[in-house]
């Protein structure tokens, strides 16, 4: 689940860890079948989906990360 405020409070430990959990429409990378991540620190999504090619669309994650969906 991600914090779409991108606030935490208090500030989350140094071991604070994020599991993003993607959709169905979430188009999975090679080797990769799980439906989430387990990522280090805080990951925050301002809920914007954007268009991509192809018809597709991605989210543009505070970690840098965009998965792309279908």
């Amino acid at each position: 689940a991600f914090d779409a405020r991108g606030a935490c409070e208090p500030a989350p430990a140094p071991s604070c860890r994020t599991r993003i959990t993607y959709g169905d429409a979430w188009i999975h990378g090679d080797g990769h079948p799980a439906q989430h991540d387990d990522v280090n620190g805080v990951v925050t999504w301002e809920g914007t989906c954007r268009a991509s090619s192809g018809g597709r669309s991605f989210a543009r994650l505070s970690n840098g990360w965009e998965p792309h969906f279908t």
